[in-house]
């Protein structure tokens, strides 16, 4: 039997038992590539384009790919799989934060939250591909494509999952780190103003001549009161119309005969439970975060999400109408 290949080892020969517990373990595009379907040329192509690829290199000169540079690919190729170009793939993760630990026996969870990076916009990497898309147009103040994918979104998916999947999220981004991103201002006036218009459209779409059932209010302190016109519109959706009352008129001044109104309070300083009884008979919801459930009187329904509320009010309208 020839053994002239096979390995010899004496006391003085080293052997090689892989590498050391906690060492950073490295791989080769071969192994990228077979881990993620995606083809070396394609790698080499987003490493050479984007920047997204290999950050190491083997002592040959090889490029090598760590943890983090998995997670960031397979992030990349999630996006481009829900529809987002490459270009906008590599530059979302790029921007992200230091990947989260893994969990649950993933070795590459890929859950990284986003950061600004100059005018990148914070969103989850799980976020709609049209929320990212949104945020990138709001981010260069491009106000007709910000129209455009807005309106697109709600023509296909309805205005609560637009509210939800796109809008929420990426005014949410924009006010948390509104001071660090460049024309921040600018960009959530921008994204509101165009949200309010559209969302004013889809509302105005039913019978102006049926009277409303639903009267929504807000406190006149409120400046955030978006979520009121998401409701209209959801509402008019349905072809139900609601009134939306000038928070700097008193309740005396709504219209007659509605049978639920919805007051929305969004900062706790403007819950002003005793402004409740001016609404006279109607049924009652206290919308938002700032209302406090233990202080309100019994007869009011309390609801924190668009969805809540448009159930609710669906529900008291049938009773009333019964």
């Amino acid at each position: 039997m020839d053994v002239s290949a096979e390995p010899t080892h004496t006391a003085d020969t080293p052997v090689d038992t892989g590498p050391p517990p906690g060492a950073d373990v490295t791989l080769p595009i071969s192994a990228v590539a077979d881990r993620t379907g995606i083809s070396p040329s394609t790698l080499r192509v987003w490493q050479r384009r984007y920047g997204l690829g290999a950050t190491r290199t083997s002592p040959g000169g090889h490029r090598r790919y760590g943890a983090d540079d998995v997670r960031r690919i397979e992030a990349a190729q999630r996006l481009v799989g829900q529809g987002v170009s490459a270009a906008d793939a590599a530059r979302v993760v790029l921007a992200a934060q230091a990947p989260a630990p893994p969990t649950d026996g993933d070795v590459y969870p890929g859950t990284a939250t986003l950061w600004t990076a100059d005018d990148e916009l914070v969103l989850p990497l799980a976020a709609d591909p049209a929320a990212h898309r949104l945020g990138a147009a709001a981010m260069n103040l491009d106000g007709p494509l910000v129209r455009t994918l807005m309106q697109q979104y709600l023509d296909r998916h309805g205005v609560v999952a637009t509210w939800e999947a796109v809008l929420r999220p990426v005014l949410a981004a924009i006010g948390r780190h509104w001071a660090d991103l460049p024309l921040g201002i600018a960009v959530e006036h921008m994204v509101s103003h165009i949200a309010t218009t559209v969302l004013a459209e889809t509302a105005s779409r039913v019978d102006a001549r049926q009277a409303p059932a639903v009267l929504l209010s807000s406190h006149p302190g409120e400046e955030h009161v978006l979520p009121l016109l998401v409701l209209a519109a959801a509402l008019g959706e349905r072809g139900d119309v609601a009134a939306v009352l000038d928070p700097r008129l008193s309740p005396a001044e709504a219209p007659p005969g509605v049978d639920v109104v919805v007051v929305f309070v969004l900062l706790p300083q403007f819950a002003e439970t005793a402004a409740l009884d001016a609404f006279g008979p109607s049924a009652l919801i206290a919308a938002g975060p700032g209302w406090n459930r233990a202080e309100l009187p019994a007869r009011v329904h309390h609801v924190d999400d668009v969805q809540g509320a448009l159930d609710l009010i669906v529900d008291l309208t049938r009773t009333v109408g019964a």
